[in-house]
């Protein structure tokens, strides 16, 4: 039976508290492989390969007398000697060190989970079967520096061999084994070693027999009772009935159960132990892929993510995206994931900490927590916190970004945020942008640069947006689902629910919550098809499943059940709620509840035991012993639950009640109820009510949501939302603006502008002058500029460059009204990017120039974020002259420009800040050159100077360490090569497309990289190979169309590719999706090039 830690307090406060040292024996080897492997065994191993059968049986027959750890040193001496004399050794070695694998999985699960904290693995074995269960690397005696380094840095990234290892492929052999051995070593370096590993810490041995059965284990105890000064307690575990022999005072024994195998559930126990202390225990801390669940999931609870009812399926893509961010050679980093309620965000992050767990510890953050508690958190690993909600949080979540960036920033660790969203948009008036507004100045600047991702060339914020799952993965989870629910294995059945599924609801597309529940209609039907034409009627299916379990717990009673009800949407809504608050604030529903319970209870204790556990039973609370409620249902459950069961009076009641006692939480629930389920009138009436004299300040914010952007699909009544639109427009334009009400007043004008600029010319350029002529204090000034900044950006990217020219007329008057400083410096360069472009457009290449003059003698040089800002303008008009085929003088004259300026930086001739985005825009921009001087020189017949040109950028590229943004240059430049360079090889041509794969592969979502594949693969096949792209390649191309249907340049490119491709007579099957036909309808004029226009035909 395996010993209970909490029976040996003083062990189990060390667990919890002090720095660790694991020293592993010979006996965790044997509880890897189920292969018992002592000292005895492999000496008399060794045995077997002798010539001389007496000088065997010799040395057998002494160790039958004598295993002591003298005699055992004495016989590996022979033995060590005789092998390498008969040259057998590394047979002998080979056999009993390298051929073994690890069997026990759950062990090798814990001892991950030890590392998390980043304790130290020690081992005296020869072997590498811990780094074969932990992916650590091997240090040795002989590797002090690196280790010490390690040490020093509080990492554990490899496992410390103190008696040296064994490693034919890596050609190492240091092994200390006999006593002349160890004094050579342990006298000298090795005694720096131990003393190094030990330092503070405090050191377990594991897997460690008896002592003497381990001559390693037994010589490292003499040497630390007679060398080193031990002054703190070491421990050792022990199987009860084979108490250590001959430990000093100083190491105390620990038996860790009866049998051998209770080792790994004792180390589980320390682990769950340490994690806790460590990590599950900081209140910053929701849940970890640690966290385990204290009740089975049933009810509704079985959709909730950190149940994990059903096996996870799909998102290869996403999961390699993430990894992908976590290992990028950054310290910081920031990214998002996003997409519709239940497409599975939250489930996805989940899974990801549960298959990296070992290359980082990764949680789920309580944004609600005290900041102090933040500030008491110490690092102790790469750490990945992720955000599960952000709008309605942003003030709260920007105070935690900022504690968190000081605590890693003079570190060894990195840290990378996941923020957890469903609205992918970013302008102003997101959650993303109120997030950034709410930091200070210096975290909002390193909030900005640390963004993942980010499409340097756009500005375009590439986000991790979960679509539907693939086909593949929607019927590997019917399938699931089916099993789960007792059914057989059917793969017929499986894709004919996932047709029927995609027939019913193709708005709602396969997200897998939805998905779940349409298959468990299905099944509880009798395997029949069901009746529900969209996700509404499938969500009111499961509520009133979940009705029906709580009516059975509450012996029927309406009433009970109503005040039950109540009391959850509550909880829901404040997204946890102690029962001590619940009482309180819900007197009439508590009392209910509380008489209920004495008619099924004894008096006392009991009875209060019961109240609570009928209210987790019902709501499904794991946070055992708390005593708080929270409930456990996905939040589009929890929002249709609350449209469901509260009539329009209930809404207003508990209105009142919930803006007093979690505002930021219900605001953010009541704005995802309004975008979930935009036509619940009864809703939109209540904060239309609530707001209409302008006084309730949280109504007016989630009345914000009804000008949030939206997807009005076929079936709806899109005069129904101009309506409501133009509705809002009127309440917000004569709302009367005090100074509490400004900044809501400015965002929702701006909202206003966006949503005018679909529906009424004329209302969006009012809208524009009440912003841009609105009198704000002065701290509002700047973000009224950067509101007019946001549309003026929008219209010159959509190349409305007329309708943007009055609001930057506008925008350089509001600019005046600024405090100086850098914010006005920078916003300042923020409008000139746009004028730039704007002339670019216009040909006035004077002003541009007289503009260029202006703006290089007001850069501060010094200043990493302006030094930016000018290469990104410099660059934006280089990228105007190209999709204007301005492709002479005009665009070298901006690309001479960046040029300059990074040999400027590059010779030292200025004090330039130069990162990693403004050498993109040098290297993109000088493709730009490139690409045109090669043109202009083949036309010429001056071939070999346009090739001259591209070979240099593509030794500038290679020269450069592959980054996300210069991999789709170097794809690009390959393509020019084969365009426009005879000696180009067939080999080296499938090198190129060799090579393009697995960029593809490690940067799957880059629009640019995408762009230039499919023309890398279109050039080949039209300049090289002479014939028409095959069936083969169009396909590969048409997946990217598919994951960057909205890019034009990627659109353009596989049109391109169509029309000179052996299946140009089958673009319609191509351009049938979806979500290309949206793509192409929001870049019309800029993808319906010629040719398609015949096809079209």
């Amino acid at each position: 039976m395996k010993s209970i830690i909490e029976n040996y307090p003083d062990f189990r406060k060390v667990v919890r508290q002090n720095e660790l040292v694991y020293l592993f024996g010979t006996g965790i080897s044997a509880a890897l492989t189920g292969k018992n492997y002592s000292w005895k065994k492999w000496i008399l191993d060794g045995t077997g390969y002798f010539s001389d059968r007496k000088a065997a049986d010799d040395i057998a027959e002494s160790l039958q007398k004598d295993s002591s750890t003298k005699n055992l040193l004495n016989a590996v001496k022979t033995v060590l000697a005789v092998t390498k004399q008969e040259r057998k050794y590394d047979q002998w070695m080979h056999r009993s060190f390298e051929v073994n694998r690890v069997t026990n999985q759950n062990l090798a699960e814990t001892l991950k989970k030890l590392l998390i904290t980043q304790d130290v693995f020690a081992t005296t074995n020869y072997d590498h079967l811990l780094e074969q269960t932990t992916g650590l690397a091997a240090l040795s005696y002989a590797d002090t520096q690196q280790a010490f380094y390690m040490l020093d840095q509080r990492k554990s990234n490899a496992v410390l061999h103190i008696h040296g290892e064994y490693d034919s492929i890596r050609g190492i052999d240091n092994i200390i084994a006999d006593e002349e051995q160890y004094r050579t070593i342990l006298n000298d370096k090795g005694a720096q070693f131990l003393q190094q590993i030990l330092g503070t810490r405090t050191l377990i041995f594991v897997g460690c027999g008896q002592t003497t059965e381990d001559a390693n284990i037994a010589q490292f105890i003499r040497f630390a009772r007679d060398y080193l000064h031990i002054d703190r307690e070491y421990y050792y575990l022990y199987r009860q009935g084979e108490e250590p022999e001959g430990l000093p005072d100083f190491i105390r024994a620990i038996p860790y159960g009866e049998k051998y195998s209770d080792l790994p559930e004792f180390l589980e126990d320390m682990a769950q132990l340490r994690l806790y202390a460590k990590i599950e225990s900081n209140p910053m801390v929701t849940r970890t892929a640690y966290t385990k669940n204290t009740m089975d999931a049933y009810g509704l609870a079985e959709y909730h993510y950190s149940q994990q009812y059903l096996k996870f399926c799909g998102r290869r893509m996403e999961l390699a995206q993430l990894q992908n961010f976590v290992e990028a050679d950054r310290m910081f980093l920031w990214w998002a994931v996003t997409g519709q309620g239940g497409a599975g965000k939250s489930r996805l992050a989940l899974e990801f900490l549960k298959r990296s767990h070992r290359d980082f510890f990764g949680f789920f953050l309580n944004y609600a927590v005290d900041p102090e508690e933040v500030r008491r958190f110490k690092p102790f690993n790469d750490t990945v916190a992720i955000v599960d909600y952000v709008k309605g949080n942003e003030a709260e979540i920007a105070v935690i970004f900022a504690i968190l960036i000081d605590k890693f920033s003079s570190g060894p660790y990195k840290l990378r945020i996941l923020l957890l969203e469903r609205e992918n948009t970013t302008e102003f008036g997101s959650w993303h942008h109120d997030l950034i507004t709410a930091m200070a100045p210096y975290y909002r600047q390193e909030c900005n640069d640390a963004e993942y991702n980010l499409e340097l060339s756009t500005k375009n914020h590439r986000f991790l947006y979960l679509d539907d799952l693939d086909g593949a993965a929607v019927e590997e989870l019917i399938g699931a689902i089916c099993e789960k629910n007792g059914l057989p294995a059917d793969r017929y059945r499986d894709r004919r629910l996932k047709e029927e599924y995609g027939r019913k609801f193709e708005q709602l597309k396969f997200r897998p919550l939805f998905l779940q529940m349409f298959v468990e209609a299905w099944i509880a039907n009798g395997c029949m098809a069901v009746e529900y034409d969209d996700y509404k009627s499938l969500l009111k299916n499961v509520v009133s499943r979940e009705q029906e379990r709580i009516l059975q717990v509450v012996d029927h009673r309406m009433d009970v059940f109503n005040a039950l009800i109540r009391m959850i949407i509550c909880a829901g809504v404040a997204e946890g709620i102690s029962v001590r608050e619940l009482a309180m604030q819900h007197p009439a529903e508590w009392e209910t509840v509380r008489n209920f319970t004495k008619t099924h209870t004894i008096t006392g204790t009991q009875r209060k035991d019961f109240l609570t556990g009928l209210l987790k039973d019902a709501s499904q609370d794991i946070l055992e012993g708390t005593e708080v409620l929270h409930v456990l249902y996905p939040d589009i459950v929890k929002e249709y639950m609350f449209l469901y069961y509260f009539e329009e009076e209930d809404i207003r009641e508990v209105s009142g009640l919930l803006w007093r006692s979690c505002p930021a939480e219900y605001n953010a629930f009541l704005s995802r109820c309004l975008t979930d389920f935009q036509r619940k009138e009864s809703l939109v009436r209540v904060i239309r009510e609530a707001s209409a004299d302008y006084t309730n300040a949280n109504a007016m914010i989630v009345r914000q949501a009804l000008l949030a952007f939206k997807v009005i699909s076929t079936k709806e009544d899109g005069l129904y939302f101009l309506n409501r639109d133009l509705e809002e427009y009127e309440y917000w334009k004569s709302m009367p603006v005090t100074n509490e009400l400004q900044a809501i007043y400015l965002q929702s004008m701006y909202l206003c502008v966006r949503q005018m600029l679909g529906w009424s010319h004329k209302n969006f350029y009012e809208a524009i002058d009440r912003i841009a002529f609105f009198p704000v204090n002065r701290d509002l000034s700047a973000r009224k500029v950067q509101y007019l900044l946001e549309t003026i950006h929008y219209l010159v990217e959509k190349n409305c460059i007329d309708s943007a020219q009055d609001i930057i007329k506008k925008t350089e008057k509001a600019l005046r009204e600024v405090a100086e400083g850098e914010e006005k410096k920078e916003l300042g360069l923020s409008l000139q990017r746009e004028i730039i472009v704007s002339d670019v457009y216009y040909k006035k290449w004077w002003d541009i120039r007289r503009r260029h003059r202006k703006i290089f003698r007001k850069v501060d040089w010094k200043k990493e974020h302006q030094s930016e800002q000018y290469a990104y303008i410099v660059f934006s008009g280089a990228q105007k002259c190209w999709e204007t085929m301005e492709l002479g003088g005009k665009l070298l004259m901006f690309t001479n420009w960046l040029q300059d300026y990074a040999v400027d930086y590059a010779s030292g001739k200025r004090n330039i800040y130069f990162n990693d985005k403004s050498h993109y825009y040098y290297l993109h921009a000088k493709y730009f050159s490139t690409a045109a001087t090669a043109m202009a020189a083949a036309i010429a017949g001056m071939d070999s100077y346009g090739i001259g040109h591209i070979d240099a950028l593509l030794d500038e590229l290679k020269g450069n360490m592959m980054i996300s943004d210069f991999a789709g240059l170097l794809v690009g430049t390959r393509a020019l090569k084969v365009r426009y360079d005879d000696t180009v090889t067939d080999e080296m041509i499938q090198g190129y497309l060799g090579e393009t794969e697995p960029l593809l592969d490690r940067y799957p979502d880059n629009a640019i990289l995408a762009e230039k594949a499919i023309q890398l693969w279109k050039t080949v096949y039209e300049v090289r190979y002479k014939k028409d792209v095959p069936r083969e390649i169009v396909e590969r191309a048409y997946v990217l169309l598919l994951r960057f249907p909205k890019d034009k340049n990627v659109m353009n490119r596989f049109l391109e590719m169509l029309e000179q491709s052996t299946e140009r007579d089958r673009w319609q099957e191509y351009i049938h999706n979806k979500a290309v036909v949206c793509g192409m309808l929001e870049n019309i004029e800029d993808v319906m090039s010629p040719g398609l226009r015949e096809l079209l035909k």
